[in-house]
């Protein structure tokens, strides 16, 4: 039986070791953070593959925290600020099966803005509107992400159970 998701407030010294932790790693993720203290809370639920969180500042979601350990920024976070992590551009038919979680294929890649080395994080934004639709991960340097087959993993996208979550608790606090 699944727990429901559990939510509570970092100590201020854990939330800025976390934070430094994750800038040290991500450097370009330094806007998600305004200047002065920052009190993260987290929303811990598990999964068929293990406990996940969300991270919260202010209420807003800024981080998750996959099975595996690593951190990502939230979809709608990267959307909101500037960051300047390199962008993929999707193609229209691409869009559906990336929302559904697929990893982004060469074929379907129409734009790349900035540099991209195997293992960055990228903005996947769609083409039509530019919005961020998932947090990726390249699998390739940028000449060779046009390439048949998988170019960019899928680790966060706006629909999947980070997503779902927030949308849960954000409407039972509206009530």
């Amino acid at each position: 039986m699944k727990r429901k998701p559990r939510r509570y407030r970092l100590k201020s010294s854990v939330s800025r070791d976390l934070i430094r932790s994750v800038l040290q790693k991500h450097p370009r993720l330094n806007p998600l953070f305004p200047k002065g203290k920052i009190g993260l809370e987290v929303i811990e639920f598990e999964t068929g593959k293990g406990m996940q969180k969300v991270f919260l500042s202010e209420n807003s979601p800024v981080l998750v925290e996959l099975y595996d350990g690593s951190i990502v920024p939230y979809v709608e976070a990267a959307e909101r600020t500037d960051l300047s992590l390199p962008r993929i551009v999707v193609d229209p038919g691409a869009v559906p099966h990336i929302a559904n979680g697929a990893d982004v294929m060469g074929p379907g890649i129409v734009g790349i803005e900035g540099e991209v080395k195997e293992g960055d994080l990228v903005l996947i934004t769609d083409e039509k509107f530019g919005r961020v639709i998932a947090i990726g991960q390249a699998l390739r340097n940028k000449s060779e992400l046009k390439r048949r087959g998988k170019s960019v993993k899928n680790l966060h996208y706006a629909g999947d159970i980070f997503w779902r979550i927030v949308r849960e608790l954000r409407a039972k606090f509206k009530k």
